[in-house]
């Protein structure tokens, strides 16, 4: 092989080297913005568990509330019928 012949695939080596550094920089921006794509899909469906979890604990609270508040009137009027039962 000749220096002509040498260069020429010196040359086209190196090319290649560029080239398949080219398409692995692609490859890897293709995989960037898919997971970027994943990583805001994942966000968004966070921001609607975390959304939907808040409002049933609101409604829990709520609940709660006027069950304890019920109770409190059960054993007011069950401690007001003992002691009108217990004066008789």
């Amino acid at each position: 092989m000749n220096l002509e012949q040498s260069q020429i695939v010196i040359s086209v080596l190196v090319w290649a080297i560029v080239g398949g550094a080219g398409v692995m920089l692609a490859v890897a921006g293709w995989i960037g913005k898919q997971l970027q794509s994943e990583l805001k899909q994942i966000r968004t469906t966070l921001g609607t568990t975390n959304a939907s979890l808040a409002s049933i604990e609101r409604d829990l609270r709520k609940d709660l509330i006027h069950l304890d508040r019920r109770v409190t009137r059960v054993e007011v009027h069950s401690g007001i019928r003992s002691y009108l039962d217990e004066g008789d």
